[in-house]
């Protein structure tokens, strides 16, 4: 394969995603926005690393469209995009040997189970680890009008969908735990205030405030000055 270094950006990206291989590609895996496989794109798998809400650090699911590809490296480096993002990733060089007529600008990469890493430079920038267990299909154009189609794994829609779905649940689940530790710490924070100002509790299961029915201390009498403190208002 000879070195390819093209850059899509601005209209070209755009008509990227209005190309018969994109359109294919989401029809194929219903990428409707409120589809399981729809909601796993660039912007929320950078999001959920960059949280570090990842199960191993591995992106369940991502369609991408090949926007750059850099064959300098033994591991190309390339560029990826979808309609909300672009990623940085590297391909292992079996890929490139295996599949590098078909790996050009614009075609469409469907992926699973992939790594998602920290640069060196910075924790907060993250790129693809892109072997080939985590490649299911290429889509490539082939002609002004005509497309192709490299299925490399056979995995079914509701497979792919459930691999979504844990993720996501497990990070819903993480949530409801932070909110109920934080709520524990809130009710404690509540009864240490009530008990200093004057003894109530308040109990979780029945968040009333119970006052403190003991009588005052006598300690408390004597602190209070006696009656030549006080001026006469007679």
């Amino acid at each position: 394969m000879d070195c390819v270094l093209v850059v899509l950006q601005g209209p070209n990206c755009s008509q990227m995603f209005e190309s018969p291989v994109w359109q294919r590609v989401v029809a194929d895996f219903r990428l409707e926005p409120e589809s399981p496989l729809g909601s796993c794109t660039v912007s929320w798998v950078k999001g959920r690393a960059l949280a570090r809400q990842l199960p191993g650090q591995k992106a369940p699911f991502l369609a991408v469209a090949l926007g750059s590809i850099d064959c300098s490296l033994e591991d190309p480096y390339v560029i990826l995009h979808d309609t909300t993002g672009s990623i940085p990733g590297t391909l292992h060089r079996e890929v490139r040997e295996l599949f590098g007529g078909q790996l050009k600008p614009g075609c469409a990469l469907v992926l699973r189970h992939v790594g998602v890493l920290g640069t060196r430079k910075s924790s907060r920038r993250h790129y693809l680890n892109i072997t080939y267990n985590n490649i299911i299909s290429i889509y490539y154009p082939c002609g002004d009008a005509d497309l192709r189609v490299v299925r490399v794994q056979e995995v079914s829609l509701n497979e792919l969908a459930s691999s979504v779905h844990s993720v996501q649940s497990k990070r819903i689940s993480e949530n409801l735990s932070t909110v109920a530790v934080n709520s524990m710490l809130n009710t404690r924070d509540v009864n240490s205030i009530c008990s200093v100002i004057n003894g109530s509790t308040i109990s979780a299961n029945n968040p009333s405030i119970v006052p403190n029915t003991k009588p005052p201390s006598s300690a408390l009498f004597n602190s209070i000055p006696n009656n030549s403190s006080f001026k006469n208002i007679n």
